[in-house]
């Protein structure tokens, strides 16, 4: 179990200093409690001066790994703050770094033995990144190979904590555009990969078109952001399994170049031969088949077999399975809309929609029907997709209904004698965060789903959402405490609140980034507002130049790369893409289509919307920005539908 501590270090022995680079102190350990057992123990650069928002950024990080359990990963044993320096324990991995290794093969490095490592680090990446965690140092000294030839990576957040500007230029696996210690995405994790690639393939020997497959890959890793793969999942898609074999099967020569090219020849001849008869007889046995009835020809990979198959795998819940079945059939008309279909069973799709006796909250079945699961507004689907909190009216007073998947009488929490709105779900689904108020006075409370207890977080909260960090311990929302709206902080194990901004201007909507460095705001400035960018470790704030303003609540991308936003466009909404690092700015549909509603749909970059496309209400989804849209669904929805939200796909 990971043990947040900040009691004095000397509870453990330090052994030996190895060497920790240019980020801290790294330490050979023991517990005497548990004498023999190694442990590694690091502490925080003492040149870096004392600042808590970049430890407990850090602390952040270090609690949501040892709750993740992610594979591969080496979890924290403890962590915590000593006389201002940050200090994390964890397991000694018995075996190499990835650096050691390489060196060890004396510049004759087989390439084909490394492929699986690097395969196996980017699953572990992927992983990490659909929970918000971004590494942000990886390098070959932090990849470590066990005993049993087992890849552990290393040091999450460490080197990106305490990395200086002016140490950057000197470290060669960290992205360029990635500005510490405020920035880690997704594509800077990519760009780290693909430069220790790069300097393995430098070393390697063995099959030369494996070789070059590898480099490209490598290029297109550490190319600029835009080019870069999106994801780790990506690039490991361009990784080719290999099998290891003996150092006597791989050389490289050109005796064994000449045997493959000779069997690839021969197999090449004997598939022509099978063709041919297939051909022959295939046709001769579909033109009996078609005369009396009785027989037909089958395909396995035609839509006849895979769609049944497809839809069993869909009933079982077995989406990856039939997600497999239906993507080589796509061209055909059905297997496409089971496709769709299968997106939206996989989403948890709600619409608020503006009825003449109040709103309604409805949900978009996969076949594109709308279900009315209650009276109510400003809905929030838990991130499992089994809850549904809704703001609703009860005996003339705004509560809470939490609806469940499965069914059942709604639970309500009501405000006691004052209101309760503005719903927001952990990261883990397991805690409600809700405004309640009474007159002029608003709290920020927490209901703990599991015992049902309710709290105060904090008082002065404005009535909108409050967002969550990663981890779930830190919310940020707008505060309305010394009589203005400002940007501020409450940390659920900690008393009281962190006020990060104070200043004239009305600043409403925050949104955490997925690793939570920065935030996302809207600033009304006189009735003149403007999309801004908040560094939590800094105070800085950047401004986004948007050609109309900004109208809704900034939603990030799951990798942080991009902020999906409403604007207000002369009579209509509609919803631009803010991409970084220099945040440029584009639509997400044609121009000419109206969108009503978006967001994001999980942590693969999609895009839900809805637009009216000659006054016809569509329901679309975006593979990822810059792709051509898919329109799923023709649904009857009254143009004033103003908000969709959805879960993340189900696994």
């Amino acid at each position: 179990m990971t043990e947040p501590i900040s009691a004095e270090l000397d509870r453990w022995q330090r052994k030996e200093r190895l060497d920790g680079g240019e980020w801290g102190e790294t330490w050979t350990a023991e517990d005497p409690q548990a004498p023999g057992e190694r442990r590694i123990l690091k502490l925080s650069p003492a040149e870096i001066p004392y600042d808590p928002d970049r430890v407990r950024g850090f602390l952040d990080v270090m609690r949501t790994l040892g709750e993740l359990q992610l594979p591969a990963v080496v979890r924290p044993i403890a962590f915590g703050e000593h006389e201002g320096r940050a200090f994390l324990l964890r397991p000694c991995v018995e075996g190499n770094t990835l650096q050691e290794r390489v060196e060890a093969e004396q510049g004759s490095v087989r390439a084909d033995r490394f492929v699986r490592f690097f395969r196996g680090l980017l699953e572990v990446l992927e992983i990490a990144h659909s929970h918000g965690l971004v590494h942000g140092g990886l390098s070959p000294r932090n990849l470590l190979i066990d005993r049993q030839n087992r890849l552990w990576v290393t040091d999450f957040q460490w080197a990106a904590a305490w990395r200086a500007p002016e140490r950057q230029a000197r470290d060669a696996y960290h992205a360029p555009e990635d500005t510490p210690p405020a920035v880690c995405t997704v594509r800077g994790d990519v760009y780290s990969v693909g430069k220790i690639l790069e300097e393995v393939l430098q070393r390697s020997t063995g099959d030369e078109g494996l070789i070059r497959r590898l480099e490209q890959v490598a290029r297109r890793a550490t190319g600029a952001p835009e080019q870069r793969y999106a994801s780790a999942s990506a690039m490991a898609q361009d990784i080719p399994a290999v099998n290891e074999t003996g150092d006597g099967a791989a050389q490289g020569s050109s005796r064994g170049t000449d045997a493959r090219l000779r069997i690839a020849f021969g197999v090449l001849l004997l598939g022509i031969v099978v063709l041919l008869a297939v051909g022959y007889f295939g046709g001769w046995f579909v033109r009996k088949g078609d005369g009396d009835g009785r027989a037909e020809a089958r395909d396995p990979a035609s839509p006849k077999r895979g769609l049944p198959e497809a839809r069993e795998r869909m009933e079982a819940r077995d989406w990856r399975s039939a997600e497999q079945i239906l993507e080589p059939l796509e061209g055909d008309g059905e297997a496409k809309r089971a496709l769709d279909e299968l997106f939206l069973s996989r989403v948890r799709a709600f619409v608020q929609i503006e009825r003449e006796d109040g709103p309604e909250i409805a949900q978009i079945d996969p076949r594109g029907s709308l279900m009315r699961r209650a009276r109510g507004r400003n809905a929030a689907v838990s991130p499992d997709g089994t809850r549904l909190a809704v703001g609703m009216v009860r005996d003339g007073t705004p509560a809470i209904a939490l609806i469940e998947e499965a069914g059942g009488e709604p639970r309500v929490i009501d405000g006691q004698g004052g209101y309760c709105d503005y719903p927001s779900w952990s990261p883990d689904s397991k805690r409600l965060a809700f405004v309640w108020g009474r007159g002029s006075r608003t709290e920020l409370r927490l209901l703990e789903s599991a015992g049902g207890d309710v709290r105060t977080l904090a008082d002065g909260a404005a009535p909108e959402t409050a967002s969550w960090r990663t981890g779930g311990k830190r919310l940020t929302f707008a505060t309305t405490e010394e009589g203005g709206w400002d940007l501020a902080c409450v940390d659920l194990d900690r008393p009281g609140i962190e006020r990060w901004t104070r200043d004239a201007a009305r600043e409403i909507f925050p949104s955490f980034s997925p690793e939570g460095s920065r935030v996302a705001f809207v600033a009304d400035e006189e009735g003149v507002r403007t999309l801004k960018i908040l560094s939590t470790r800094d105070r800085s704030v950047k401004s986004v130049v948007l050609d109309d303003a900004p109208g809704g609540r900034p939603m990030w991308s799951s990798d942080g790369s991009s902020i999906l936003v409403r604007v207000e466009r002369y009579e209509d909404s509609d919803f631009v893409l803010v991409s970084g690092p220099s945040w440029n700015v584009s639509r997400i549909a044609p121009e000419g289509v109206t969108i009503a509603a978006a967001c994001w749909a999980g942590a693969e970059g999609q895009i839900l919307y809805l637009s009216f496309e000659d006054g016809e209400p569509v329901l679309n989804r975006l593979p990822r920005p810059g792709a051509v849209p898919r329109r799923l669904r023709t649904i009857s929805l009254p143009r004033e539908t103003v908000s969709l939200v959805c879960s993340s796909p189900l696994p």
